[in-house]
């Protein structure tokens, strides 16, 4: 059970905040059983989020319920050009939004993942158990996105570690997106026990490459192709340039885990990526 909250006088939708209001709010939460808490950032001073964030964490944790606690403290302050102190974020909220909100559309979606890309290492750095950057809803099975970006953002979201919360109605979902959404090799990466947010490689003429360490001594690679041009790419790259350490690995398909491809210091991987697609491989070391 989940609610939405505004660390300001008004919410966005300009129904009354928190402001003054966060420790009867915080227990009102918790009498009513809220599980899960938004709290938003509009109608309030920038410069006051660092202290009011933290207090309605501190009265959320006083009052002994488990309330996950997503902020939208850091969206704000980048987005007005201020710095953020990403640590103070982390060990006070359980997730919190760097960016805009997701809209129904890949240029939406595109947006999210190259601003990612651009600042992968600081997010990845704060990001793991207990503390996770979130790029907003899943939009599956709405209207914005063919299929091909559907499994884009699916696999971007594994990649990313990302919550997998959705945005859609689920009485009327195409049967295609309902299989995106249940794929459990989807999930299971971005589930991983080990919580390590996946980063950006490389990104070239349109080609994106993203890798994110995963149990077992296993690694997620994506290929995302975000040309528009209506052509697939066939595309050729070595260990080295997906920084694989290993002389051999094995790369399962990652949608399916059907196709195999054995990848060796001699042998690169030849792949085609469709427009706005992507291909997702697991890649684990093989000692031959």
């Amino acid at each position: 059970f989940g609610i939405y909250q505004d660390f300001g006088t008004k919410t966005c939708g300009g129904f009354p905040g928190s402001e003054f209001y966060m420790q009867t709010d915080a227990e009102t939460f918790a009498d009513w059983g809220v599980d899960y808490l938004k709290f938003d950032g509009c109608n309030s001073n920038l410069y006051d989020f660092p202290s009011g964030y933290e207090a309605m964490g501190f009265f959320l944790n006083k009052t002994g319920r488990s309330i996950f606690y997503s902020c939208e403290w850091p969206f704000y302050k980048i987005v007005s050009g201020l710095q953020v102190d990403f640590a103070k974020v982390r060990k006070t909220c359980n997730l919190w939004r760097n960016y805009y909100d997701v809209q129904d559309s890949w240029s939406s979606v595109l947006d999210i993942v190259n601003f990612w890309g651009s600042n992968s290492k600081i997010f990845t750095k704060y990001a793991g158990p207990g503390g996770w950057n979130d790029p907003d809803m899943i939009i599956l099975g709405n209207f914005g996105l063919s299929y091909e970006e559907e499994r884009v953002q699916m696999a971007m979201w594994a990649i990313l570690a990302a919550p997998l919360i959705m945005s859609n109605d689920l009485r009327h979902i195409r049967s295609s997106s309902k299989a995106l959404l249940l794929n459990r090799n989807l999930i299971a990466i971005n589930q991983d026990k080990l919580g390590i947010q996946g980063i950006l490689l490389q990104k070239q003429n349109g080609i994106q490459i993203w890798s994110r360490d995963l149990s077992f001594n296993r690694t997620a690679v994506a290929f995302l192709n975000e040309n528009s041009d209506g052509m697939p790419r066939f595309l050729s790259f070595s260990l080295v340039d997906l920084k694989l350490t290993s002389s051999t690995y094995n790369f399962t398909e990652a949608f399916d885990m059907k196709t195999n491809i054995l990848v060796t210091r001699q042998r690169p991987l030849k792949i085609k990526v469709n427009p706005h697609g992507i291909n997702l491989y697991i890649a684990k070391e093989m000692h031959l």
